[in-house]
């Protein structure tokens, strides 16, 4: 049935008006127009693609060139950075006690700067009222003047209180400050004899330690000397026992020939006798 279904398609299927003729003839123009539009597309495409990719590997070679000046380039800030981390932690070090320093210097700026703003302030407010009381001076009487003369005394002793209760204030907290800086400088010199006596008993205890190997190695040695003086103790008994051996040996040589001797003698003189 598959087979048949598809021999039935492929059939061309006759076709009795012109309408319908006209219609495909147009399809098919228009489906080779297309054709061609996609063949051109496709055609200029890989012309694009071809520009592209020559440009991209131009870029590329580039970039990897950048890419190696930007590694030498990362090496040797590298390098700086570690030199100036190196640089940076001995600053800092020695930029701890700056920094305190310009810190406070800053604060006593910044207390001085308030005073000087609120002293001007006080400055500003002090004429204000001096002009109005000259204006109103005009206007009084004599009693009425004695009155504000004595006022103005009671404000300028008032006044010159506070001053000198802010001049004490702030002579006690720079005596406070000095107090402190001197604490801190006490604190660092006994931190100091402290390091310096633990490097001093470190060295005395590595002093200790080096003569301590030093008597070990010297008493090896000294046992060391003993034993090879022991050993050629007994090397030379060995030998005179071997020499006293052999002397021995060759005295019972000499006792054996000797007896042999007398006993031919003997032998001799017993078939002489016969």
């Amino acid at each position: 049935s598959r087979g048949l279904g598809d021999v039935y398609k492929r059939q061309e299927e006759k076709k009795d008006d012109k309408k319908e003729e006209k219609k495909e003839k147009k399809k098919e123009e228009k489906k080779e127009v297309k054709k061609d539009d996609k063949k051109e597309e496709k055609k200029v495409e890989k012309k694009d693609d071809e520009k592209d990719a020559k440009k991209t590997e131009k870029k590329d070679g580039k970039k990897d060139e950048k890419k190696g000046e930007e590694k030498k380039d990362d090496k040797k800030e590298e390098k700086n950075v570690e030199k100036k981390d190196g640089k940076k932690k001995e600053e800092k070090k020695k930029g701890n006690k700056e920094k305190k320093d310009e810190e406070k210097k800053e604060e006593k700026e910044e207390k001085e700067e308030k005073e000087e703003k609120t002293r001007r302030m006080m400055m500003t407010t002090k004429r204000r009222k001096i002009k109005r009381r000259m204006k109103t001076r005009r206007m009084m009487t004599k009693e009425e003047k004695e009155d504000d003369k004595e006022e103005k005394k009671e404000k300028k002793d008032n006044n010159n209180k506070i001053v000198k209760k802010e001049k004490k204030d702030e002579d006690d907290e720079k005596k406070k400050e000095k107090k402190k800086d001197e604490d801190k400088k006490d604190d660092d010199d006994d931190e100091k004899k402290k390091d310096k006596k633990k490097d001093e008993d470190k060295k005395d205890d590595d002093d200790d330690e080096k003569k301590k190997e030093k008597k070990k190695d010297e008493d090896k040695k000294d046992d060391d000397d003993d034993e090879k003086k022991k050993e050629k103790k007994k090397d030379e008994d060995k030998k005179d026992d071997d020499d006293d051996e052999k002397k021995k040996d060759k005295k019972k040589d000499e006792d054996k020939k000797d007896d042999d001797d007398d006993e031919k003698k003997k032998e001799k003189k017993k078939d002489e006798d016969k």
